[in-house]
């Protein structure tokens, strides 16, 4: 068993990170037990049935653009692109990701001698995904394409598809067709890899987040790719994603 230091723990939600502007979080995964006992019943009897995923999150109160009381001021009532990653993004490490988070509550402290805090109750509108870091998120942005990036092996191939994530924090494109392309692919052997779907376009403009799925067998082992379709640019971006 390996110890896991907090301050590894790493949050995006949707283009922002809110690693540096939070400090703790909690995940609280329920699973309602509906009660069928009956006269006869030996002791209690229960039919599981939905379940749920609340997220407590305390911020550190920052007003700057796409900081952590404009993201969760838009998060209010909103499906959101986010994900939680308790011990970091290093690459395998495993992470809660929602493309339905909704914020239902966020309050602001102030306190004499204290920091001006926040905090919001998260709930996801399906139970969250746990998905695998392809790569740790970006600690400088890549200005070159990424076409040999290691791979995960999941040691079998999987039937029932799969769905990533995708975090654009930053991107710029110059000349050329003005973008980025981002993709997660499979292969069989760790040496010749495929798009498991159409590349995603990410440019100035389409900036953010997403969950996607795709159907359909994946194979073992699995990467991702980004291609700088312009003369220059430049990119920070973290890629996840989890077996159906």
């Amino acid at each position: 068993m390996v110890a896991i230091h907090s301050k590894s723990s790493e949050w995006f939600v949707k283009d922002g990170d809110m690693s540096g502007s939070s400090s703790s979080f909690d995940i609280n995964t329920s699973r309602d037990l509906n009660d069928a006992s009956v006269f006869s019943s030996a002791g209690r009897q229960y039919i599981p049935a939905i379940s749920a995923d609340v997220v407590s999150v305390e911020t550190l109160y920052d007003a700057d653009t796409n900081d952590s009381d404009e993201l969760m001021q838009e998060m209010l009532g909103v499906e959101t692109v986010m994900s939680l990653w308790p011990a970091g993004t290093a690459k395998g490490e495993t992470g809660y990701a929602s493309g339905v988070a909704i914020a239902s509550n966020y309050a602001l402290a102030s306190r004499v001698s204290d920091l001006v805090l926040g905090n919001v109750e998260i709930n996801m509108n399906q139970v969250s995904d746990r998905v695998k870091s392809l790569k740790a998120k970006d600690a400088a942005a890549i200005t070159a394409s990424e076409t040999a990036a290691s791979s995960i092996d999941d040691l079998s191939s999987s039937s029932a598809g799969l769905v990533w994530y995708y975090h654009v924090f930053t991107v710029t494109a110059v000349g050329g067709n003005t973008r980025w392309q981002i993709i997660v692919q499979d292969s069989t052997n760790d040496s010749t890899f495929v798009d498991i779907e159409t590349p995603i376009n990410i440019s100035d403009s389409a900036i953010g987040a997403a969950r996607r799925a795709v159907s359909g067998t994946v194979n073992r082992y699995v990467r991702q790719e980004r291609l700088l379709d312009a003369t220059s640019g430049t990119l920070i971006s973290h890629i996840s994603y989890e077996r159906l």
